[in-house]
């Protein structure tokens, strides 16, 4: 993305970021687990969502990840990571 800080798209972290050595990649605005509606996910579907993220990437996930979002607007917690992203980036 922007400056190469960030990037759309990146894995939730977890307690256990470590617990499958996943590659590393610039820190996400948004994340897999944005395409449910329901914010209460155990820690270890997160960390099958992040595996299954890296194991199957496709430019299109990350697409319907962000169209996911956008539909759903209101009340997404990565809405206001973008909005302070944007204000990052301005006034640096």
């Amino acid at each position: 993305m922007i400056f190469g800080k960030r990037s759309w798209v990146g894995y939730r972290i977890t307690e256990n970021p470590e617990q499958h050595k996943l590659p590393e990649i610039r820190k996400g605005i948004l994340n897999p687990t944005e395409i449910f509606k329901d914010k209460s996910i155990s820690h270890d579907t997160i960390d099958r969502l992040n595996l299954l993220y890296t194991r199957d990437y496709k430019v299109l996930n990350d697409l319907n990840i962000i169209s996911e979002v956008l539909v759903n607007w209101e009340g997404t917690e990565a809405i206001f990571d973008v909005r302070i992203l944007i204000y990052d980036l301005r006034n640096t």
